[in-house]
Order: structure tokens, then sequence, then C-alpha cells
């Protein structure tokens, strides 16, 4: 053991990321002839957008220059296409930094934080990580019980409430009806200018809601601008890995009060996003022709998958908001899927879980990767074969 460790980072569970692909190659020789399929993380089917890559390739030239610090150009940008300031934004080195930030900035030990039991593990983990106390309310049928969620939230005087919407691993997601009880249950009556109130914060994380609003228009919560102007004490997050194909270039940004922004960027790294990062995300705000053939490749990916699933008898968690499906496949550890998909050449993610030892989550991929899975799935499913012995 080593001495002056926080007692906080020893009882922190490790977040695991999906298996990476070179990672794959190295461990089992023959797989780079077939080929690997990762969809284990959520990434775009398609790629980056290329404008993005334009853009990167544009001012590679330029890398050995420091980047602008507060990404002023994309702030900006971003404040414009959401109708806030753009005092009221800080670009984040994805949305996990932007949490980190929030954790360090308003969590201490003596706080609590309210989230759903199957939420995105990070809310817990980033509280977990400043010694405040982590509530998890149960989910029901997999989606927020966000009633429950106000009414702990308000019992235990909580300093935050994490709320995913879309929701990573469930994939399903809350309707604007849900949402607006849950801002009245929680917050009371709108208080634009109510910092000093002891409400708690709400923290929104918002990476898939380019799906969701695609797949569901009339069910799905518009937040940005109408409910970050009713509530000022919501923080709203969004991030570039998704639909824009930005994952590897680590680009995220917050939409908070504008006073408590600067407490952010006093506690953020000075050049957290880099050059590259933010010509990148820039530029593809501007490509619709990339975003529309990724909403299109996801919806008819989700219908596709979701019904090959249901003919081999395995359940889908649902409905999906999202680029991806929570799978279960009853009586059978996921581990046991995910290690036979490892094989073929296939990442997927099981849920470590403990109620969730059943379920993977499968990104969407292209049809042809799609197609590929279920080819697999058909073997593995049926013959029910037991993981190999030489792995």
């Amino acid at each position: 053991m080593i001495n002056g460790i926080r007692k906080a980072i020893l009882e922190l569970d490790t977040y695991t990321p999906g298996r990476p692909i070179d990672d794959l190659l190295r461990e089992v020789p023959g797989l780079e002839r077939k080929g690997v399929v990762k969809l284990a993380s959520n990434e775009n089917p398609l790629g980056p957008s290329p404008k993005a890559v334009a853009a990167v390739a544009k001012i590679l030239s330029g890398i050995h220059r420091y980047p602008e610090p507060t990404a002023p150009l994309l702030r900006r940008r971003l404040a414009d296409l959401n109708d806030v300031t753009a005092e009221s934004i800080i670009v984040t080195s994805g949305v996990d930094e932007a949490l980190r930030l929030i954790a360090e900035v308003l969590l201490e030990k003596t706080d609590v934080a309210v989230m759903s039991r199957f939420a995105f593990p990070r809310f817990r983990q980033h509280a977990r990580l400043m010694g405040t106390g982590a509530v998890e309310v149960p989910m029901k049928a997999y989606r927020h019980d966000l009633q429950t969620m106000a009414h702990v939230a308000r019992e235990a005087k909580a300093k935050a409430v994490f709320v995913a919407n879309p929701n990573n691993p469930t994939g399903t997601f809350n309707t604007a009806a849900e949402m607006q009880r849950f801002f009245s249950t929680l917050l009371g009556k709108a208080k634009p200018n109510g910092l000093a109130g002891d409400e708690p914060w709400v923290i929104l994380d918002e990476a898939y809601h380019e799906f969701a609003r695609d797949a569901y228009p009339r069910d799905y919560a518009e937040s940005l601008p109408r409910y970050f102007e009713l509530y000022s004490k919501l923080i709203i997050l969004r991030t570039f890995s998704k639909i824009a194909g930005l994952a590897g270039l680590r680009v995220g940004y917050a939409v908070a009060n504008a006073q408590l922004t600067q407490f952010l960027h006093r506690a953020r790294l000075i050049f957290n996003v880099n050059s590259l990062g933010q010509a990148a995300a820039l530029a593809a705000l501007d490509d619709a022709a990339h975003i529309a053939k990724t909403l299109k490749a996801v919806k008819d990916g989700r219908l596709f998958l979701a019904a090959q699933f249901k003919n081999l008898g395995l359940e889908v968690v649902g409905p999906s908001a999202a680029n991806f499906l929570l799978v279960r496949n009853s009586g059978t550890a996921a581990h046991r899927i995910y290690e036979n998909l490892l094989a073929e050449g296939l990442i997927v993610r099981p849920l470590d879980e403990p109620d969730l030892k059943e379920h993977w989550r499968v990104s969407i991929g292209t049809l042809e990767e799609n197609k590929r899975l279920i080819q697999a799935l058909k073997g593995i499913v049926k013959s029910r074969r037991p993981v190999s012995s030489k792995r």
C-alpha cells in the first residue's frame, strides 16, 4: 500500500472503455486478414466529418503553436446555434472533462449527488472522486425514474442531480413532458437568477441528443435554449464524438450560467482542447451532409439490428434513442457472448454492473458490419458454444 493515497481514490471503481482494435489484433494472430469491427464505443459508423478532416489537414503545419485556450471561435459558433451567450459555454475535452470540472468546482465531501442506478457510470465515479456521497435511484423499465429522483434529491438536500438523456448504457430517454415535471418537482418555480438558492444543480448529459431528436422529434425534450433560460442551475453537456465522428480528438462542451463557467474555466487545464480539435469541431458544425448521412445510417441500422436480434431470441432494451442498443441474452453471461465475438473479430461491450451481467451494448455499425455481427451471432447463440479455451 502506498502511503498518502486519498481514500476516495482507493475506493474508486475504474471505468473500462471499449476494447481498442489494435489491442485485439496484437492478442489474436490472424485477425488482420479477417479485419476487426469495433461496435463497443458508440462511435460514428461513417467516420469523421470530411469537412473536419480537411480543416485539420489545413492547420497541421501550425501545431508547433499553442491553441487558443478558450476556443473563442468555436464558442461563438456554438452560442449562435444554441441561442445562448458565448460566456455561457466552455469547450472541454469531451463530456468527460466537463463532468470532472463540474465535480471539482461544485462537489465536496459533505455533499450528496443523485443519479440513476444504471446511469452513465462516470456520474458516480466523478462524484466519488471528490468524496461526495452518490445516491443511485432504481430505474423503471430501464428508464430514469425522474419523479423519484427529484423527491430523493429534495429530501437529501442534494447538491447535484445527474441525468443522461438519452441514457448510456440503456439507450432509453425521458420525454419532454417527463422532463418538465422533473424540473417542476425539483426546482419549483423557475428562477432565472437563482444561483444563490439551495436547489440542486442539474447536470443534463445530452451526448446523444441528435439521434434522439431525429428518432423521436415529438417526444424528445429540446433543452436549449428553453430549459436553460428557465432554470439557472441547469448545466447541459454535449459532444462532437458521436454525430461528428471526432471521438479521437476529444471535443465537447458545457452550457451553464455564465457565472458558473467563470469558475469552470479556473479549474480546467490551460490548453484542454488542442488546435486540431477546435478546427475540426468548427468545421463539423457546417457539415450538414455528414450529419444527415449519419442519422440515416444509425436509424436504418438500429431497425435492422433490433429485428435481427429479436429473430435470434435476444431481448432488446428500448426503444433506443441513441446510436447503440442494449441487448440481453437471458440465462447467458454477456462475457460469454463478448469472448466468442472477439474470436470472430467483433468487439461489443459487456456490462459489468451486478444486475446487468446478461446485458451487452452494441454500437450501430455500417450495413456490412451489422450483417457480419448477425452472421456471427447466429452461430454463437444457436450452438451456445463455450468460450474458446485458447483465450
